[in-house]
């Protein structure tokens, strides 16, 4: 891992400090965990009750308590009841485009939703998100003891995310950073994200380069991800259905979060890098003041 990514990481640790993770507004996935179970004795202990969803093991159905209520409840034991963070970060070369500070807010967003997420007593898993998704080393700490996360992977992240090796703790809580260039469709990659999930968080993190496409004139452009050079005349005409193009596709993710009750939050990376504002995560309550 770069040292200057891990400097980026540890600006974002630093400012969220002063935050801490709490389950999004919006999300409707499941309850997550809380601090009841902070100081359970074992992990086969029972701690809490929740709702049956499908997928459930039967034999963890309460049916007393359903006979009180009239409504399917399981018990929870610690593991479910303490509260987790799987962080992902889409680890492809477009996340690190050049003359942007896309690599510093993807890395400073990493290190605040990690240090909120320890400051509201969450353990943490880091995930990096390239050739498949796979644990980073040192996601349970600060950015001084990761390692694995340089963006320069040359391909799709989101079919790499189909191909997902890394396993998420049942009822935690999952967060993707990522700039969401890719071909894989949003319904595929939120069903895997939101799966047995307490909730589902997408942060987008995008250049203005990237909203809105390059000025007028002839370019050479060159594929962040595969090098691939194209000569290009741009005008106004096509700068126009750049940006109603880039525009449709983010509101198609966030039309399919919210299908799937995930919740979307968009940065523009140097606009973040200027201030630190977190705005986004505490409007959507992913967030709140310590």
């Amino acid at each position: 891992m770069l040292e200057e990514y891990r400097r980026f990481a540890m600006e974002g640790w630093a400012q969220g400090m002063r935050y801490a993770m709490q389950t999004p507004r919006g999300s409707r996935i499941g309850v997550a965990g809380g601090l009841l179970g902070k100081a359970a004795g074992s992990s086969i202990e029972f701690m809490d009750y929740r709702e049956y969803q499908p997928g459930d093991d039967l034999r963890t159905i309460d049916w007393s308590a359903f006979g009180r209520t009239d409504k399917l409840m399981v018990r929870m034991y610690r593991q479910e009841v303490c509260p987790h963070l799987d962080l992902v970060i889409d680890c492809s070369a477009s996340m690190a485009l050049e003359s942007t500070d896309k690599a510093r807010a993807t890395m400073a967003l990493a290190g605040m939703l990690a240090s909120g997420a320890l400051n509201a007593g969450y353990t943490c898993s880091l995930h990096r998100l390239a050739e498949t998704l796979s644990p980073a080393v040192g996601g349970g700490g600060s950015p001084l003891q990761w390692d694995g996360l340089d963006l320069d992977y040359a391909g799709d992240s989101g079919e790499s995310f189909m191909r997902m090796a890394a396993s998420f703790r049942p009822r935690g809580m999952r967060i993707l950073i990522s700039d969401l260039l890719w071909w894989t469709s949003p319904s595929s990659v939120l069903g895997r994200l939101a799966h047995q999930s307490s909730a589902a968080v997408v942060v987008t993190v995008q250049a203005r380069e990237d909203i809105d496409g390059p000025e007028d004139g002839e370019w050479q452009l060159a594929d962040s991800e595969t090098g691939e050079i194209q000569l290009m005349v741009v005008d106004s005409a096509s700068r126009v259905a750049y940006r109603q193009a880039a525009a449709a596709h983010r509101q198609g993710w966030h039309d399919c979060c919210r299908a799937n009750g995930a919740v979307m939050v968009e940065f523009e990376a140097e606009a973040f890098c200027r201030d630190w504002n977190a705005r986004p995560l505490l409007e959507t309550e992913v967030l709140r003041f310590c």
